[in-house]
């Protein structure tokens, strides 16, 4: 596939939202549109956002207990914690209510940034800039280290949902994502975070052409794209909350692409493994 065609999908995305913006302040049916059954986000969650983080977790682990690399660890699992964040959207299904709750909303915003986009970010950029300087753990501590990793990550998951279901979050979070200065501070830090790893993806896809790196700026790209449509939505279900979750299911598309990337043969080159994340060796 010409690599053109996902950037010009970008481009027109970002136009189109700002058609939508421009065109929502001027229609009263736009502005108003309000449509969230409370089972339907979940369930396009489940089947699509987790068996990307599936991929993509089952990926990194293998590659890095190959590679030794651990940048490739961390990035797998800042991906994990942004696609995985999503299943909270669960929480209010149990409630038997058709919309969504205060509290509901407050719980899955909490989780989606704080541990998605947050987190997450921290991760992949961490990830990206200790695969390129190639940073090894020895072979006899590959598995202390993954499992390392996978608790802290995990850890940080739990202690991010309790203190949600608790209400501790609720006044960071109430009924938008950019409710209160401090929401407002972690979901800009989030996208500023992604912004960062996606220009450096890029600079790293111009000088090794990988496919793998190829799809994981365009998920990020569009993981920063979400972070500025996330200040557009007033309330789940309104027009750009809807953006906003198709825009999820396309960059999990993009994650699972980067995995895919990894078992593939491309113009006389192969990556046998996810071994080499920085480019595709010519094979003999």
């Amino acid at each position: 596939m010409n690599k053109l065609i996902p950037l010009i999908g970008v481009q027109c995305l970002a136009a189109a939202v700002a058609i939508v913006d421009a065109v929502s302040t001027q229609s009263s049916a736009l502005s108003s549109f309000n449509f969230d059954p409370i089972f339907v986000y979940p369930v396009l969650n489940t089947i699509f956002l987790l068996p990307a983080a599936l991929g993509v977790g089952y990926t990194s682990a293998r590659a890095f207990n190959s590679s030794g690399l651990i940048g490739l660890q961390l990035m797998g699992l800042g991906a994990m914690a942004l696609l995985l964040s999503s299943l909270s959207a669960w929480a209010g299904v149990g409630s038997g209510a058709l919309v969504a709750r205060p509290q509901d909303v407050s719980f899955y915003y909490s989780i989606q940034v704080l541990f998605g986009g947050f987190t997450g970010g921290i991760l992949q950029l961490a990830g990206a800039v200790l695969a390129f300087r190639e940073s090894k753990v020895k072979p006899e501590l590959r598995r202390i280290a993954m499992f390392g990793s996978y608790s802290t990550v995990i850890l940080v998951g739990v202690a991010i949902t309790a203190a949600a279901g608790r209400g501790l979050t609720d006044s960071i979070f109430s009924s938008s994502p950019q409710t209160g200065s401090l929401g407002t501070a972690v979901i800009a830090a989030a996208g500023l975070t992604y912004a960062i790893t996606t220009a450096f993806f890029g600079w790293l896809y111009l000088n090794s052409r990988s496919d793998i790196l190829y799809w994981n700026m365009i998920a990020l790209l569009l993981v920063t794209m979400s972070s500025v449509i996330v200040f557009l939505s007033q309330t789940p279900g309104d027009i750009f909350s809807w953006i906003y979750r198709g825009v999820t299911i396309v960059y999990a598309g993009a994650f699972f692409n980067a995995v895919l990337s990894s078992r593939t043969h491309h113009e006389g080159r192969t990556l046998e493994t996810n071994e080499n994340m920085w480019a595709l060796e010519p094979t003999a």
